[in-house]
């Protein structure tokens, strides 16, 4: 018999069954869940409209400045508190059943006969109903710290740089027993058991048993989902699927070359001196005289121009030449004499990183929501609405999926990439 509590069975740390006891001495198992399956998606769970419920509870009459506090305003608290956990029952069983637990221990907990008992209850009680989403506030930033960019690292080096960032995720421990054996001659099989107090507890012991594993978790660069490589090689990007039926895998490496493109001053100086070619042909066919001049291009001029900077472009792109030489093929007439290379620095730890490393709890919505802002760069200074998810991108930097980078450069459809 168990006692009313979270419990984790397991025989290998891949597949572990979950029970959940509840006071009154049922039983509830989810059996058979893959361990780091469960991890991945526990990231990926939808609270936002369960948020947004808890949120509106502070405007109850219990949370309102007054003299005194009725009983009737603690009891409408509860029973609206009680509602809630139904939002993510399907969703999230374990952790309505974790919150359902915590408020009932709440209630158990000695009235004193004060009404600021009853005001601290209450915010006990909203604790208690946050504490799904807090623990994947910071499930997602020990993600970021630990697969979001190091894919080319060891398990124990991403073990290292946890344990760095986080070192009081060290302090968590488990209660474990074996459980007799359901069989043969010897007392104990090879079942354990560990009892689990939280939900972070159980993310804990389930990033642990990841550890002990052979599966790699890896971000992909387009989307900046997480996902398992199917093979130990560097894996960039993912098998998700796309509104056009394509997946990361397809249109990451697309995706990266016109990012790439942004931040690379000799491809933007070639653009710009193709136009300035295409431009002097034009004037050619236009010009009465028909008179070749470095203002103009005639017809055999343009035509073996253009073929020689189509293949210097191509061997830029494939790596075969430099940026000097590049420019130095494109350029016809000397113009281009000084080109210094330059590329943008793309890798380099943004604001929003360095904000979840130093804070295991960071909340990005309580960090970025629409302000006001005054723009001093117009001639005539407005005052303009910078939106939360603006504010969120100018901190990232270039630290975004590439998908959404590459859609912000230049939208266009797949099948227009040269």
């Amino acid at each position: 018999m168990h006692s009313r509590g979270l419990y984790i069975q397991t025989e290998n740390e891949t597949a572990i069954d979950i029970l959940m006891v509840t006071p009154d001495g049922k039983e509830k198992w989810i059996a058979n869940v893959d361990s780091v399956k469960d991890l991945m998606a526990a990231i990926e769970i939808d609270y936002a409209e369960y948020r947004r419920r808890i949120m509106q509870l502070h405007n109850l009459p219990l949370f309102q400045e007054k003299l005194d506090i009725a009983m009737w305003e603690y009891e409408e608290l509860v029973n609206s508190a009680r509602k809630i956990p139904n939002l993510i029952e399907k969703t999230d069983p374990v952790g309505a059943f974790v919150v359902r637990r915590r408020i009932e221990m709440i209630l158990r907990h000695p009235d004193d006969g004060s009404a600021m008992y009853l005001l601290q209850s209450g915010q006990w009680m909203i604790d208690a109903l946050m504490e799904p989403v807090l623990t994947q506030i910071r499930l997602r930033n020990i993600f970021e710290v630990t697969f979001a960019t190091t894919e080319r690292k060891t398990q124990a080096e991403r073990y290292h740089i946890l344990r760095e960032t986080y070192p009081q995720l060290s302090n968590y421990y488990f209660k474990v027993k074996r459980l007799p054996a359901e069989e043969g001659d010897m007392p104990f099989g090879k079942k354990i058991e560990y009892s689990i107090n939280t939900l972070l507890e159980l993310r804990m012991l389930e990033l642990e048993m990841y550890f002990r594993q052979p599966k790699r978790i890896a971000r992909c660069a387009h989307c900046w989902n997480y996902f398992l490589p199917k093979t130990k090689k560097e894996t960039l990007y993912c098998d998700r699927e796309w509104g056009d039926e394509k997946t990361c895998k397809q249109l990451g490496p697309i995706a990266q070359r016109r990012v790439d493109r942004h931040y690379d001053t000799a491809l933007e100086l070639f653009e710009a001196h193709r136009k300035r070619m295409s431009a002097r042909h034009e004037r050619y066919m236009q010009s009465n005289q028909k008179m070749n001049t470095e203002f103009m291009l005639g017809i055999n001029e343009y035509f073996d121009w253009s073929e020689i900077a189509k293949q210097a472009r191509m061997d830029y792109l494939d790596g075969k030449i430099s940026a000097e030489e590049f420019i130095r093929r494109i350029d016809m007439y000397g113009e281009l004499k000084g080109f210094t290379v330059q590329k943008t620095e793309q890798t380099g730890e943004s604001i929003l990183e360095r904000l979840v490393k130093q804070d295991l709890t960071f909340d990005p919505a309580r960090r970025y929501f629409d302000v006001q802002t005054l723009d001093l760069e117009e001639s005539n200074p407005q005052w303009k609405i910078m939106t939360a998810e603006e504010w969120m991108r100018s901190e990232q930097g270039s630290r975004r999926p590439l998908a959404e980078q590459a859609e912000e450069i230049h939208p266009r459809k797949i099948d227009e990439e040269e």
